[in-house]
Formats: C-alpha cells, structure tokens, sequence
C-alpha cells in the first residue's frame, strides 16, 4: 500500500472492498476507531492520518487539499480495487473530489456533515481559518489533563473510546495548516456534479453545531437526485460521536450491499 509519506492505520484484513476513512480538519486516523469498532466488518479497513494532522507531515509550499488529494489518490490506486470513501467534514470534502477526480477507484462515498453549500465564502477567507487555528493553538498551550476534562464535560454522552484521540489529535496538528487549507466557494457544487457513485449524506441539527441545514439539503438534492440523505436529530457537526449506534447503523446498511 501506497499514501506517500501519509501514517496510515489499518485492521489487517485483505478480501472485501475497502473501507478509507479521511477525518475532519484538526482530528487523526484515531478518531476513527470509536465509529470502525461499532461497525464491526470483516472487510479491509483503512484510515488516513492527513498531511499536518497526526504522525503525517505537512510540507510548506503547496496546498493541504492539494497535498491530501495526491497522496490519498494513490493509496486508493494501492488498493488494487476500488473503495468505499468514508469523510468527515474537510475529509467529507476531499472524499467528494476522489469519487469525481478517480471515480475508477471508488464505489461509494459517505459525506459526515461537510461543508459544501451554495454560500461557502467564509471557508475561502483566510481569517477565518486563522481565527480556527489560533483556537486550536490555544488548546494546545494548555495542560493534557484539563484539555481532556474540557472535552469530557462538553460531551458527557460519548463513547469514552473518543476522547483520548481526539485530545491527542488536538495536540498533533500543525497548525501552519491553517495557512492554506481554502474551499472555492464553488467547489460544492463543481464536486457533487462530478461525482457520480452511491453517496450517503449524513447531517446533524446547526442549532448543535452542524454545518448542513434543511436548505443545504435541498440545494444538495437538486444538484444530486440521487444523493441519499439521513439525518441524526440532535447531532452537532460530529454526528459519528454525538449519535454514535445510529450512524453506524446506517453506514452498515449503506455498505452492506458491498461486504
């Protein structure tokens, strides 16, 4: 297997079609196993530690997207068949660019809450992400003890499997990242018109932190007909933590055609 200088974590297994999971913006390989360990598949499981991100450098001089999208594309052409791409968040995203750039290499794509949407200025402007990481700097300043008791208490209703990975993602990332991780405002809607394979959309309630509403929804829909959506009532923008039992419930329908 093949992702460049990428820290992969695997299962082991070798026949089945392929599980790839590409995590959020700040998060790691890791912060997977709560959500791989409820799905229970014998099928090959694979999960990418993104460039800045866990044990994965980052090199300055080119984009992060750019930098994730070449190394993950070869990984997937490693594989030898094609994969179901699983993405949180940004990794939902790049999830989206692989179905359309190497629709060759994948099946099927399930997209945790991502930003995409008609309106996506404020991920192209570079204060913004700034101000994100310069919050995660902040973090990183602190003591480990009080980073995880911080993250205990504001999700008192999560696996305990996810909180030590999540504090040392935390604690991991570069966030020199920050300075060129940049969505096109169209980059949405270029990327769900391009994709083609089975997508599974998985959203969360904004009023708990989600990134996709009803009207994203909507607008997604008429981009993508075909686009099967499930929503998680009472999730943020981790709906594979914040509802955990549901959400592997229905990825495991989802792939369930393929194992």
């Amino acid at each position: 297997m093949d992702a460049g200088d990428l820290e992969v974590l695997s299962n082991g297994f070798e026949d089945g079609t392929p599980l790839v999971f590409l995590h959020g913006y700040s998060d790691m390989a890791d912060c997977w196993l709560g959500l791989i360990e409820r799905l229970g598949m014998a099928m090959p499981v694979h999960a990418l530690d993104a460039p800045g991100h866990g044990y994965s450098p980052f090199h300055a001089g080119s984009g992060f997207l750019e930098q994730l999208m070449e190394r993950s594309a070869r990984f997937l052409a490693s594989l030898g068949r094609p994969s179901i791409v699983i993405g949180h968040s940004l990794g939902a995203v790049q999830a989206l660019a692989l179905a359309g750039e190497v629709p060759h290499l994948v099946r099927g794509v399930v997209l945790e809450d991502p930003p995409i949407g008609p309106d996506l200025s404020q991920w192209a402007d570079p204060a913004f992400i700034h101000g994100m990481a310069e919050d995660i700097r902040r973090v990183q300043a602190q003591p480990v003890d009080a980073i995880l008791a911080r993250v205990r208490e504001a999700h008192p209703a999560w696996d305990p499997i996810e909180f030590e990975p999540m504090v040392r993602s935390t604690l991991l990332f570069d966030p020199r990242v920050a300075e060129v991780v940049r969505i096109h405002p169209d980059t949405g809607e270029h990327l769900l018109r391009r994709s083609t394979c089975p997508t599974l959309l998985l959203t969360g309630d904004p009023a708990h932190g989600a990134i996709i509403d009803a009207d994203t929804v909507a607008w997604a829909t008429a981009l993508r007909p075909d686009l099967q959506v499930v929503h998680h009532p009472g999730a943020g923008h981790q709906v594979h933590r914040d509802a955990a039992e549901a959400v592997a419930d229905t990825i495991r329908a989802f792939i369930g055609v393929w194992a």
